[in-house]
């Protein structure tokens, strides 16, 4: 009734995916412009991106509110162990709680935040041009200026650890992908695995996938604009093979699977037979050349006979898409297809 709750979502969004853990717990600003509803307001956001509060890289993405530095240390300062329990801000306690906040709430304000600008490729943009290249490598903006240089306070100039570009790009695409695929836009829709065929609809099929983190699985059929058809969803828990079952193909709209960023081990064999046109784009990054390890597209006549998988190990040569290849693409099997190629680079 008091919490402008879309104003706090958007808050509560921005902290999580730029780690800023000075801002949150015990450093936030409250206000209300009408003497109801109350909101918070950017303030003190200059310990983020995996900094710790005295100006160390510390934190690997993607940060939430429960991670630790060590037993007993938060990273959001203001958070502590007591009594065993997670002890911090009450107003945030309540609403991740709270499950609408988390089904309803989050999702809508990170999609209008993303179609509105907050993507990974604007946020680059905005540090690597308009604050970086337009200020000294030791400072991002003119409050940094002021707060490490004008202030006098000299105790501070070793948090000054120049541009940070290449921890940067990394850093924020992890997150970006983490929290994109928690409230499920950005580019966790906007890039994924595409399956067409040249079969009757009807035909099925399985798709096994290892991931590289906890994630949602969505396989989609006839997305048509916002609206999403599952054929089914899965949470899936870091390094655990799920298989999909039952999946079903047609001649008039791809087979689509989210998720596809942090994949692993994707095993599409007895789909493959009726595969017109495989999209793997959504699997690669242009920032770390995507998480594949092990891709089996082969045709084997048996799903479970023992000799099912041919593996070919990629040596010096890489498995290609348009422009780009799958860098830690270890091995797979393309056994009884034909027309594919790959970049030998």
């Amino acid at each position: 009734m008091h919490l402008d709750l879309w104003k706090m979502a958007a808050y509560y969004i921005y902290y999580l995916r730029f780690g800023l853990v000075d801002s949150v717990e015990r450093n936030a600003q409250w206000k209300t412009y009408d003497g109801l509803h109350w909101h918070c307001e950017p303030w003190d956001m200059d310990i983020a991106l995996g900094n710790n509060n005295q100006g160390q890289i510390t934190y690997n993405p993607p940060m939430t509110r429960k991670t630790k530095l060590g037993q007993d240390s938060y990273a959001y300062s203001g958070s502590a162990l007591k009594y065993g329990n997670l002890q911090g801000n009450w107003i945030w306690n309540a609403l991740e709680a709270w499950s609408d906040w988390k089904d309803d709430i989050l999702p809508k304000v990170a999609k209008a935040l993303t179609e509105a600008g907050l993507t990974y490729d604007n946020i680059n943009y905005m540090f690597d041009k308009e604050y970086v290249y337009k200020w000294s490598e030791s400072i991002y903006n003119i409050g940094g200026h002021f707060k490490y240089i004008e202030s006098g306070d000299m105790s501070k100039l070793g948090w000054l650890q120049g541009s940070r570009e290449t921890h940067r790009h990394w850093w924020l695409y992890e997150s970006m992908n983490y929290y994109d695929s928690l409230w499920k836009c950005g580019d966790y829709i906007n890039k994924n695995i595409e399956i067409y065929t040249n079969k009757i609809q009807g035909e099925v099929g399985y798709a096994d996938i290892t991931t590289n983190r906890d994630c949602l699985i969505m396989v989609v059929q006839n997305r048509i604009a916002t609206v999403i058809q599952l054929q089914a969803k899965q949470n899936v828990a870091t390094g655990t093979a799920v298989s999909f079952t039952n999946l079903s193909l047609s001649t008039k709209v791809p087979l689509e699977i989210y998720g596809s960023m942090f994949f692993e081990k994707l095993d599409i064999s007895t789909i493959s037979a009726q595969c017109a046109r495989l999209g793997l784009g959504g699997a690669y990054s242009t920032i770390s050349g995507g998480t594949l390890y092990e891709l089996n597209i082969g045709t084997p006549s048996q799903r479970n006979s023992p000799n099912k998988y041919t593996f070919t190990k990629i040596g010096s040569n890489k498995f290609g898409i348009e422009n780009g290849h799958f860098e830690h693409l270890h091995t797979y099997n393309i056994e009884g297809q034909t027309g594919l190629t790959y970049d030998a680079a």
